[in-house]
């Protein structure tokens, strides 16, 4: 009985990489914006309070190929004697879909009431980014951004409110 396989020849199979320069890169950045002018700022109404605004992407041939979750996370460290500023949910995953192309942005709301001390107080904005890969595994990318350095001050009351 022949099955058709007497003369069979073995296959040959390829598999192709089209060649390019692997131009991957990412960028992070972070501002405060006021909140009576929704303008980023570095003086800020200590009863007002703010929002930290973080922008950050991946650039490249490669960045639709990626997937996996984004995490920041939004901290304000004070310069000098002090409590820190804690922030409510300055931490956030994000999906990250292979077709994102713009950026992603994280928004947290710095609450009114931070101590701004006699004169004024400093604090320094801090963020962190690291990624996880398609698993949920700890994955090759992380990022920092030291944002800007932001005073809060006591403003003067609104002689209309």
């Amino acid at each position: 009985m022949n099955n058709g396989n007497d003369n069979a020849t073995p296959m040959e199979c390829k598999f192709q990489l089209d060649p390019f320069a692997c131009d991957l890169d990412g960028y992070i950045k972070a501002d405060v914006i006021d909140l009576d002018t929704q303008q980023p700022s570095t003086i800020i109404d200590c009863n007002d309070g703010g929002i930290v605004r973080v922008e950050w992407g991946i650039r490249g041939p490669l960045a639709h190929h990626l997937c996996g979750e984004w995490c920041v996370c939004v901290y304000l460290e004070s310069i000098g004697p002090g409590p820190e500023v804690v922030i409510p949910d300055s931490c956030r995953t994000y999906k990250w879909e292979a077709c994102h192309d713009g950026p992603w942005v994280h928004e947290v709301r710095i609450p009114g009431g931070v101590d701004c001390g006699d004169c004024g107080k400093l604090y320094i904005v801090g963020v962190t980014l690291t990624s996880k890969d398609g698993c949920y595994h700890p994955g090759h990318i992380a990022a920092y951004c030291k944002g800007p350095t932001i005073m809060f001050y006591e403003g003067h009351p609104d002689p209309h409110g």
